[in-house]
């Protein structure tokens, strides 16, 4: 899910003027995971991790996923 989220959040980017995903962790289990795949911890809400569509584009980039538009 959080795969097809963040394909999904890069494909509109351009369109909609989205700099960064956000989201917030219910648990610390949950942030972990966040953690591990790649998210920041926001400096002013622990619970909520971020990472920039630019971020994202280069992970999709790197693992196949995303074929950048020339």
């Amino acid at each position: 899910m959080l795969r097809d989220a963040l394909i999904r959040a890069v494909n509109v980017s351009g369109d909609a003027g989205v700099f960064a995903i956000l989201v917030h962790a219910l648990t610390d289990q949950a942030k972990l995971f966040y953690l591990s795949c790649g998210f920041i911890e926001s400096p002013i809400q622990p619970m909520t991790l971020m990472m920039t569509i630019a971020t994202v584009r280069s992970i999709l980039v790197e693992v196949g996923l995303f074929i950048p538009s020339r």
